[in-house]
């Protein structure tokens, strides 16, 4: 990613122009669940688990009720389902909050069942 003058972007600087561009499409559309999942992913893996959470609990919503992507056949969602609760309960164990722990190990137990 180049900044406005051409130059390459590093490290920090990368991290806070790629969390403000996700920030403002979920300003845009707070529905977004493209923009939703990635700002998750980004979250978890600039160790942003406070804030994770949200975004995964809204991704879930979504995708119980149909609304993530109507154009995901069944197979398709069935998977991102998955990756989503995966990712939650990876997020929520390292909140640190007993409760949170309790609620990943429930989370692992269920993916682990369903593909029994």
């Amino acid at each position: 990613m180049l900044d406005s003058k051409g130059r390459p972007i590093k490290g920090e600087e990368w991290s806070a122009k790629a969390q403000g561009l996700l920030q403002k499409a979920l300003t845009y559309d707070p529905s977004n669940w493209m923009a939703r999942y990635n700002n998750a992913l980004f979250l978890q893996m600039t160790e942003n688990y406070k804030s994770a959470p949200e975004n995964w609990t809204f991704m879930l919503t979504e995708l119980t009720r149909g609304h993530a992507d109507r154009r995901t056949h069944d197979k398709g969602k069935t998977a991102l389902l998955a990756k989503v609760n995966h990712n939650s309960a990876l997020t929520l164990a390292r909140v640190g909050d007993w409760n949170e722990l309790k609620h990943a190990v429930t989370i692992l137990e269920e993916l682990i069942a369903s593909d029994a």
